[in-house]
């Protein structure tokens, strides 16, 4: 089956999705478990570093996320901007 994105602004088809397997998705689920199980032993400074490197790279492309937010929800895009 295809998951498609659509503009609910001009029912323009932005992108189509090819559905995962079952099994697939039971692989990549039990990996995320695993890299979670990991992450939780790690120490506060190894996280924090790691988070302020997540948001340095979702400041730096704000514009390129809002503008996607405004085409797939809708949502206007200072509204993506501060969301991102």
């Amino acid at each position: 089956m295809t998951i498609q994105a659509i503009n609910p602004a001009t029912s323009e088809v932005l992108k189509a999705y090819e559905e995962m397997a079952p099994a697939t998705v039971k692989d990549i689920v039990s990996k995320t478990h695993e890299a979670f199980l990991g992450w939780r032993r790690s120490t506060f400074s190894d996280r924090a570093g790691l988070m302020r490197k997540a948001a340095e790279i979702l400041r730096a492309n704000a514009g390129e996320y809002a503008r996607l937010m405004a085409q797939e929800m809708g949502k206007p895009v200072r509204d993506g901007a501060a969301e991102a």
